[in-house]
């Protein structure tokens, strides 16, 4: 699911200054990077790589590493084309860290993608702009 319209006009017309976007979620290792059916027993996906990709998904934006406990931050600054391509639907976050990585009985040739990034709000600090968004979810795709 793509931002929508409405998530947009919550910016400035014109936007004045910097626009920082911070996209952040916790990793599980799961078929779905979410929590399993035991809830916290679910161990968390450490030390993978998330990437935001755009420009029809091939090309990497931004990128962060999991911590202990599976959660990521990708914080920057996104040029015009590239925010709207995220505000549009073009941007998709991808874990480029197979799943086996963190357990031996998930599929080898499969990598979790985004299905969807949502905004949880805008904060504005004098011209400076800052939009928080995170992803809906996460399904296995073959491609990496």
């Amino acid at each position: 699911m793509a931002l929508s319209i409405a998530d947009a006009t919550i910016l400035p017309d014109p936007i004045i200054g910097p626009v920082t976007v911070i996209i952040n979620g916790t990793l599980y290792c799961t078929v779905n990077g979410g929590l399993g059916v035991n809830g916290s027993a679910t161990p968390a996906f450490t030390d993978a790589l998330v990437q935001l990709r755009c420009r029809e998904r091939t090309v990497v934006v931004a990128s962060a590493i999991t911590n202990s406990t599976g959660m990521f931050a990708i914080n920057f600054r996104p040029s015009p084309l590239i925010f709207v391509g995220l505000i549009g639907g073009s941007c998709q976050l991808r874990v480029a860290t197979p799943l086996v990585r963190c357990n031996s009985t998930l599929p080898s040739d499969r990598f979790l993608v985004s299905t969807g990034l949502r905004s949880r709000g805008t904060a504005f600090s004098g011209t400076s702009i800052t939009v928080n968004i995170v992803p809906d979810g996460f399904t296995l795709s073959a491609q990496n």
